[in-house]
């Protein structure tokens, strides 16, 4: 009998390698980058006069999302975002206008789309995405009143109606409210997304219309602005606190964008096209990013963070799913390019693929290639050994135990103990035992292979004459019990 043996090696932990993404730093007239930006943040969404950009506030890289925005006020703009789909909205409180662009996606998608135009019964001046319920909400000067709508703006419905008028409005989205500034009396108000159960949270009456608001639950806090100030309480209107702008100090100057990220608040202004930064208590003030016009409004992404080329992804391997179809091309494609890469690429035959010189994997070939993975070479041998077993009575004769056969593989660890391994025997290629995953200290029993494993399935010391199809004789040199060309 021949013994056919493989030693499977694999590690304990496999490390999976990470590319960085390719910011290059541009300033405020940076093109496109090479990618978008999917760091640990924080990254900032900025609408100034006729442009919307996304920051990287690691490196103050800035990415031009969109230019050409229609205006033709001076109103600030202001800004949102839906954090699961695909889409940018912006309000001009001036005209009253709703538009919104779609990010991520292709630039050559990137259009504006008219949500509620100027001749609209409409005229919202602040506004806020219900990413939970694909809601649009915004205060309308109008109605002076609340506005619940679908994403497209259809289908609007009175939410809240005020005497006055209505302010900024955001929504606290994990607990289901909306808090708006109520004009009249100058508070800043909550209400469940339905409308009810408003009550006033904080009192402030030099609020305006102008002023912003933000909920910081990190921090336990409601921030707003009032003209150059930056104000903020607990979510009860206790522990009243004041931050002045670092800016120009006219009667026109104003706080107009506020947004928070761990322990910084960042700010613009309604004159400087800089977004500033400070801690909660407004110490360290900085300049964190500066765009190419007067800045209307900022929003910390936390949007959909997914690559929509090819050039974004970080290397590695990928599987396709598309309505289209999962199979990869075998042949080549008409044309010269397609919509998602400038080189069009195909599989070259079939068959396993071999992994890399310098990576591995559990079979050497894809999928599972890494670097991580052992390529260290071990020796082994298979020894035929004889070993003790039962005692066998013999009367007149000293009891002693008998000798049965064993085969083991002997090889020496060379990981210390790190390395895991997989054992497999096989007889005639067919695979008679096998061990999986074990550490080198328990291995013992595992490269050893015993009468037992192979009883009733094959005989040892036989050599069968076999004759084939074709009656070509053929030696096999193992020969099992149902081997159905025995020539005994």
């Amino acid at each position: 009998m021949n013994g056919f043996h493989t030693l499977f090696v694999l590690p304990i932990l496999f490390v999976a390698s990470a590319n960085g993404c390719c910011w290059r730093h541009g300033g405020c007239f940076s093109t496109y980058t090479c990618c978008a930006t999917y760091s640990a943040g924080p990254n900032v969404i900025v609408l100034d006069w006729n442009r919307i950009y996304l920051i990287n506030m690691n490196d103050s890289t800035v990415t031009k999302l969109l230019v050409d925005i229609p205006r033709q006020s001076s109103e600030s703009f202001q800004i949102d975002y839906h954090q699961t789909k695909s889409y940018i909205y912006w309000v001009d409180p001036f005209y009253g206008t709703m538009h919104r662009t779609c990010y991520p996606c292709y630039d050559n998608e990137r259009m504006i789309e008219e949500i509620i135009p100027k001749s609209s019964l409409y005229h919202p001046i602040s506004f806020a995405i219900d990413s939970n319920n694909d809601h649009i909400y915004w205060s309308d000067s109008s109605y002076n009143a609340v506005i619940r709508s679908n994403l497209d703006g259809l289908n609007g419905t009175v939410i809240i109606n005020s005497s006055f008028g209505i302010g900024h409005l955001t929504i606290d989205l994990k607990n289901s409210w909306i808090y708006f500034m109520d004009d009249e009396i100058g508070s800043i108000e909550r209400c469940t997304l339905d409308g009810n159960n408003q009550v006033t949270v904080i009192s402030d009456s030099v609020m305006t219309k102008k002023s912003r608001m933000l909920l910081d639950f990190d921090g336990g806090r409601i921030h707003w602005t009032v003209r150059n100030l930056i104000r903020s309480a607990f979510f009860n209107g206790s522990d009243v606190q004041e931050i002045k702008g670092y800016g120009y100090h006219y009667s026109w100057y104003s706080i107009n964008g506020l947004a928070v990220h761990n322990d910084n608040l960042y700010y613009t202004d309604n004159w400087g096209r800089y977004v500033n930064k400070v801690d909660r208590s407004g110490s360290n003030f900085a300049r964190a990013a500066l765009v190419h016009n007067r800045i209307n409004d900022l929003k910390i992404y936390h949007g959909r963070e997914e690559s929509i080329n090819d050039d974004m992804l970080e290397e590695g391997w990928y599987r396709i799913n598309s309505d289209n179809g999962d199979d990869m091309p075998t042949t080549q494609l008409p044309g010269n390019k397609v919509l998602w890469n400038n080189e069009l690429f195909w599989l070259n035959g079939s068959g396993p693929v071999h992994c890399p010189g310098s990576m591995s994997s559990e079979t050497e070939y894809y999928p599972g290639c890494s670097s991580n993975y052992p390529t260290d070479t071990v020796t082994v041998e298979v020894e035929a050994l004889l070993t003790e077993g039962e005692i066998i009575p013999i009367p007149i004769v000293d009891p002693t135990p008998s000798l049965i056969p064993i085969f083991k593989c002997q090889f020496e660890d060379q990981s210390n103990g790190s390395y895991a391994y997989d054992v497999y025997w096989l007889i005639c290629e067919n695979v008679i035992k096998y061990n999986t995953n074990l550490m080198f200290k328990d291995i013992a029993d595992a490269i050893v292979l015993k009468e037992t494993d192979w009883h009733d399935r094959y005989k040892m010391n036989m050599e069968v004459n076999v004759v084939d199809k074709d009656s070509v004789l053929k030696k096999r040199l193992c020969q099992s019990y149902n081997d159905p060309f025995q020539d005994i």
